[in-house]
């Protein structure tokens, strides 16, 4: 492969930076220049026709190449365009485009350049193939690095990657957004909802599941299952004779804290319900297996179990505010008293006139169904 003898070249406009490409590209072999812009600076011009892919057209190298000469802060400059050469058989070709400023070279592009050899030395295509692979090696070792020797591209595909850039940080942004938001809410509705059976990572304990202030009282509230029944009343030492169980909430109470009060509600939940007082009076519901039993622990009700839940529940919530003493934990959370007030709205305000006066409801004919949940209210 001939190399084209080094030549002396002076540039005055843009004019004779663009006929001076032109006419590289039309000769098609590796050339090197010597540049001078009068008044301005000199730098070393090589270029070598490549099959690696253009980065932007003639026109645009004319401009890159001028804006090279005007900067007084780029040292070195490398580009990839396309052009039309003089050869026949290919209408248009790449370049490889390499300049470095005298004042100011680059080393590393300098010791490839003057490693290079004219027309006169070269003794074989291997050898210009050598020194060509180490030219584009240094090159892009040199982009890489964000150095002296900058590879451009045209300005569309420049642009190309900055949206590229723009719309994945924007997609990334995004992302961390939507799942933050969802992570908060699902961390809030976890915090206020009353119902949650895992224990809550901002209490100091992991069954302080409502807030209980300076009320004396038990501090946690376990709900058992067939999992956590056994190893509860084992850690605890269960004694059946030294708790009381509610019918309403199915909630173990400390038989120290149990109120005359409390007793004469409880009586007439006895009396009413006896699936329930059935479960009571066997301690059903502490055993694994009745709390495993999924029919076992359907127990039979009426609708007006859940009224009266919801009277004594609002009555214990003022007990205990009055008082100081509770005697479960939920019996303060202002949830379960909003949830009661509801159900009495919608019970006692119904819409429309008054119509006929109906029959009492027989709770033998109601065939309503409870889901049984034992609850324990405990200090360590």
């Amino acid at each position: 492969m001939a190399v084209k003898p080094e030549e002396s070249i002076v540039l005055r406009n843009e004019s004779d930076v663009a006929g001076l490409l032109t006419a590289i590209a039309a000769s098609a072999i590796p050339s090197r220049s010597s540049v001078t812009v009068p008044e301005r600076t000199n730098f070393v011009l090589w270029t070598l026709p490549t099959t690696e892919a253009a980065r932007c057209s003639l026109q645009r190298a004319v401009e890159e190449l001028s804006n090279f000469v005007q900067s007084s802060s780029q040292s070195s400059i490398c580009l990839i365009f396309s052009a039309t050469t003089a050869k026949p058989e290919t209408a248009e070709s790449n370049f490889l485009l390499a300049a470095s400023k005298v004042d100011r070279k680059t080393p590393e592009l300098v010791e490839v350049l003057a490693g290079l050899k004219t027309e006169q030395q070269q003794e074989s295509e291997e050898d210009f193939n050598t020194n060509f692979s180490l030219l584009k090696r240094t090159w892009t070792r040199l982009s890489s690095r964000q150095l002296y020797l900058p590879l451009y591209e045209s300005h569309d595909a420049q642009d190309n990657g900055k949206r590229h850039h723009r719309h994945r940080l924007l997609y990334i942004s995004l992302t961390v957004l939507l799942t933050t938001t969802l992570l908060i809410t699902l961390l809030a509705a976890y915090i206020l909802s009353g119902n949650h059976h895992l224990p809550n990572p901002f209490r100091s304990h992991p069954w302080q599941r409502y807030t209980t202030g300076n009320s004396h009282g038990p501090k946690y509230q376990l709900q058992f299952s067939h999992h956590n029944v056994t190893g509860w009343k084992t850690a605890h030492n269960f004694n059946p004779s030294d708790w009381r169980l509610r019918l309403d909430d199915q909630s173990l109470i400390p038989a120290s804290l149990w109120t005359p009060e409390e007793e004469r509600y409880q009586q007439w939940f006895r009396h009413r319900y006896p699936e329930k007082e059935e479960i009571r009076q066997q301690g059903l519901f502490t055993e694994e297996s009745f709390l495993a039993d999924p029919f076992a622990i359907q127990v039979p009700t009426d609708s007006t179990f859940h009224t009266a839940h919801c009277v004594l529940t609002l009555r214990r919530y003022w007990t205990a505010k009055e008082s100081g003493t509770h005697l479960c934990p939920r019996d303060l959370d202002y949830r379960h008293m909003r949830h009661c007030l509801d159900s009495l709205d919608s019970l006692v305000f119904p819409e429309g006139v008054r119509g006929p006066v109906e029959k009492e409801e027989d709770p033998a004919e109601d065939e309503r169904f409870m889901i049984w949940k034992t609850k324990v209210c405990f200090d360590e």
